[in-house]
């Protein structure tokens, strides 16, 4: 399907340009809305904004680990159909919800994943912390935070930039 250009004729979208995800895009997409959040950090008056980029950066590392475990290698396509039937599967087994950035989802349909075949007592440990994680996170993030004009406490910004940070110091880990 052909999108529909708002542009001058001949010139191409950046809408155009974006092609599918993989794990490496979605990794390195990560870690610049990371460096992202962690600029806006410094600036309480950005301080919701940063929440808002941390809490994409842990869903990207999150579904990049589940697409992992999954047996995608770090350039296969991940499009959106591929996206859409794994979340169907994960909602089929009550894994997720029907939110359509399912954090905590993703990282339980991660550990389900990944319990299907034998894992070390430290390896269902830490996919135990990115539930937990994705919890601590999960309760002060959501993707309508962009609709919102709401303060954000120095206290809620720590705790999901510590789980935040954990996700991306053991992401090839989980």
């Amino acid at each position: 399907m052909k999108r529909e250009s708002h542009g001058m004729k001949g010139k191409e979208s950046l809408a155009d340009r974006l092609g599918p995800d993989t794990i490496a895009k979605l990794v390195r997409a990560a870690e610049q809305r990371f460096a992202t959040a962690e600029f806006l950090r410094t600036q309480p008056a950005r301080w919701l904004a940063a929440l808002y980029f941390y809490g994409y950066s842990a869903e990207m590392w999150i579904s990049a680990a589940f697409y992992r475990s999954a047996g995608f290698r770090p350039h296969d396509p991940i499009d959106r159909d591929t996206r859409h039937r794994r979340m169907i599967q994960a909602r089929q087994l009550r894994l997720m919800n029907g939110d359509p950035h399912p954090l905590v989802g993703w990282a339980r349909f991660l550990e389900w994943h990944r319990s299907a075949s034998e894992l070390s007592v430290a390896d269902a440990q830490r996919l135990k912390e990115v539930i937990d994680k994705a919890i601590q996170i999960y309760n002060h993030w959501r993707p309508e935070l962009r609709y919102k004009i709401v303060q954000v406490t120095e206290s809620q910004l720590s705790e999901v930039r510590r789980a935040v940070a954990w996700l991306r110091d053991n992401q090839d880990r989980f």
